[in-house]
């Protein structure tokens, strides 16, 4: 199962784990949850020096420090997109808002 951990108040979101819906290289929803989460990185290291990214083999740990609308906006976007699959798909993932 994939956990999803977010926290919009100190911009960080943490994902750990494999789904198991599909066959190593053929899983739809690790493909999806990749997707955003690589998204959220590469448009955070774009923009700012202020992210902290630490991707690896079934984790993501992603923290911007920086107070901004736009980064707001993305990591509020991506959240709302893993949310999503996390309630289409919650054998395979859970998604906690850990701010409340």
């Amino acid at each position: 199962m994939i956990e999803i951990k977010y926290n919009p108040h100190v911009r960080r979101l943490r994902v750990y784990g494999h789904a198991g819906s599909g066959d190593y290289g053929k899983d739809i929803v690790c493909a999806a949850v990749s997707a955003l989460v690589l998204t959220l990185a590469q448009a955070l290291t774009e923009i700012t020096s202020d992210a902290d990214v630490d991707i690896s083999e079934g984790y993501a740990d992603i923290l911007c420090t920086r107070d901004s609308a736009i980064i707001d906006f993305l990591f509020a976007t991506i959240a709302g997109g893993l949310r999503s699959v996390a309630e289409t798909n919650a054998e395979y993932v859970n998604f906690i808002d850990v701010a409340g």
